[in-house]
């Protein structure tokens, strides 16, 4: 049986775990065909890749957990096993990409799936990699006692009010925001050029199962979740 996981960047990739260094991410676990995993155990490797998606990997962790009814992942970037290196080795000020290989319970070996650009750059990591040329600034220091009050000043001449400026020109108009979430309606419509990572409920007209589902498009073809 062929294998794939699916890549779904959480809202919160780019946050830190509280007093940690762990970077929180989500992935759903599905075969080829596009049928979930779920409930399965499995053991993943994370590698953190530099300036491209065949470059260097800066750093390597594996994690063994289990997916979930949904075929869900919840991994911490940071709380795995380390793999010879620790997270100090990757450069936050460098393009990042993340590959995910895993191993399903009775097999051998790990199978990779793709790689994806990091695009949001986790700031508490940045910070802590921060190497300062001619040394980092200190802590800030306690405030210092409040000095005794000056004496009042003399009220000064009110001055003469100055005329009404001219009214700017109006700037241009932005761009179109982006769309919010509108309510998903089961169809049996497949969408047009659609984004990686774009998913419709289907009615059951397009899936192989014939129920309805959600459908997502991983760049290449429609994936049954």
């Amino acid at each position: 049986m062929k294998y794939i996981i699916t890549i779904f960047f959480s809202l919160i990739c780019g946050m830190i775990m509280a007093q940690t260094e762990a970077m929180p991410y989500q992935s759903i676990l599905t075969t080829a065909d596009g049928d979930i995993i779920k409930n399965s155990n499995v053991e993943v490797r994370v590698d953190i890749i530099e300036d491209n998606s065949t470059g260097t990997v800066s750093y390597s962790e594996t994690h063994t957990t289990q997916s979930g009814i949904n075929g869900e992942l919840s991994l911490e970037l940071g709380n795995g096993t380390p793999v010879n290196m620790t997270i100090d080795n990757i450069d936050w000020e460098r393009p990042n990409y993340i590959k995910l290989s895993f191993k399903p319970e009775g097999f051998t070996t790990f199978f990779d799936t793709q790689t994806i650009q990091m695009l949001s750059v986790p700031y508490a990591l940045f910070a802590l990699n921060v190497k300062c040329e001619q040394g980092c600034p200190g802590q800030t220091g306690e405030d210092g006692q409040v000095g005794p009050a000056g004496p009042r000043g003399l009220q000064g001449v009110s001055g003469i009010p100055g005329t009404n400026g001219i009214n700017g020109i109006d700037g241009q108009a932005g761009s179109t925001g982006v769309t919010g979430a509108q309510t998903l309606i089961a169809t049996s419509n497949i969408p047009n050029n659609p984004a990686v990572g774009r998913f419709y409920i289907d009615d059951g007209s397009n899936r192989s199962d014939g129920l309805p589902g959600f459908r997502m498009w991983d760049g290449n073809q429609w994936l049954n979740l």
